[in-house]
């Protein structure tokens, strides 16, 4: 019986209307077909370079407001915060039967369902999407830009992109670091300045309420409430950053994606959600059922995406090319040569 089928009955259940009675258990429904890969349009974007602009979060483990753009987005108008609801959401995923082996593009398919990001992924190509040029430098023979997206679904985030200088196109990798992880830790801890030094541009995001605290856990209520969750907010602000590089001149080629820690996870959905990726280089999964030992909602926890878990963490059946690391990402030179030759 697929999970699907059990929700509604849940529900059924939950307004007090009983099913009709018979002497037969109904059939599970049909599964909708997976729609196939469409082509891709040209990415709007629409960039501007103002040094008088400041960060999208100054305080990111508390920066909240952007969460509440996010949510309202996914459901207008929707009431949030019902007491409760959030942990029962959760109670029911995880009671969720495994629903057997299913096809990549099915995989896909109930991803972009589980996730709640659908119509933002329908016009996310003729979407404008606004980067502000905050700051810029060249050092060493390299290029530093300072970025802010603006996106009417996930708001303003922040991110930066360093590129070896010079006007040829190179390819890109975009790179989501773990809770509490900047800039400087990521290029060196997680192999960033290794792969710049091999030639390729790398785009850092930099996550938004993530401190695993009651910031992060409201964060996390109100994306449930309204039908989605913050690690596919989180796989949506890839999906933006994969965008902007693709409009760019200087940048060729699918591109990369590397994820550590709480990262991880974010990475490995936007692969699931958009799979002409060149390469995913990731360190942990998720259960999407992530709570902290004190009951805070994590970013990863979603339940329209934990009945789905076993099968969205099985790499076997991505079609992105996908290299599993100890937990640290320890060995860059194979970081490196994973991306590097799988391009």
């Amino acid at each position: 019986m697929s999970p699907r089928f059990l929700l509604a009955i849940s529900l059924i259940a939950l307004l007090g209307c009983p099913p009709s009675e018979g002497p037969d258990e109904p059939p599970d429904p049909p599964r909708p077909e997976a729609p196939p890969l469409e082509a891709e349009g040209d990415p709007v974007v629409e960039q501007r370079v103002d040094r008088s602009v400041g960060s999208a979060c100054p305080e990111r483990v508390t920066c909240l407001e952007p969460w509440r753009t996010f949510a309202n987005a996914v459901s207008p108008g929707r009431p949030r915060l019902v007491t409760g609801t959030v942990e029962s959401r959760l109670a029911f995923a995880a009671e969720q039967p495994f629903p057997g082996p299913m096809e990549p593009a099915e995989i896909r398919f109930e991803a972009i369902e589980g996730s709640g990001v659908r119509r933002s992924l329908d016009d996310l190509d003729s979407r404008p999407l606004a980067v502000v040029v905050r700051d810029e430098a060249v050092q060493g023979g390299l290029t530093h830009q300072a970025l802010r997206f603006e996106d009417d679904w996930t708001g303003p985030f922040d991110a930066v992109l360093i590129r070896p200088s010079g006007d040829g196109p190179v390819r890109a990798v975009i790179g989501y670091p773990d809770r509490g992880e900047g800039l400087e830790e990521f290029l060196v801890a997680r192999h960033g300045d290794s792969l710049v030094a091999a030639g390729f541009a790398v785009l850092v995001i930099r996550p938004r309420a993530d401190g695993a605290d009651a910031t992060e856990d409201l964060a996390s209520r109100l994306a449930i409430e309204a039908g989605a969750s913050v690690v596919s907010g989180r796989a949506l602000e890839v999906l933006l950053a994969r965008k902007y590089l693709r409009w760019r001149t200087d940048i060729e080629g699918p591109v990369a994606l590397v994820g550590h820690g709480a990262g991880g996870p974010v990475v490995n959905l936007a692969a699931r959600l958009e799979p002409r990726i060149a390469a995913l280089v990731t360190d942990r999964t998720a259960r999407y059922l992530e709570l902290t030992d004190d009951g805070r909602v994590l970013g990863e926890a979603a339940p329209g995406l934990a009945p789905w878990a076993t099968l969205l963490n099985d790499f076997s059946t991505s079609p992105v090319p996908t290299l599993v690391t100890p937990p640290g990402l320890p060995d860059g030179d194979a970081v490196v040569s994973f991306i590097r030759d799988a391009g």
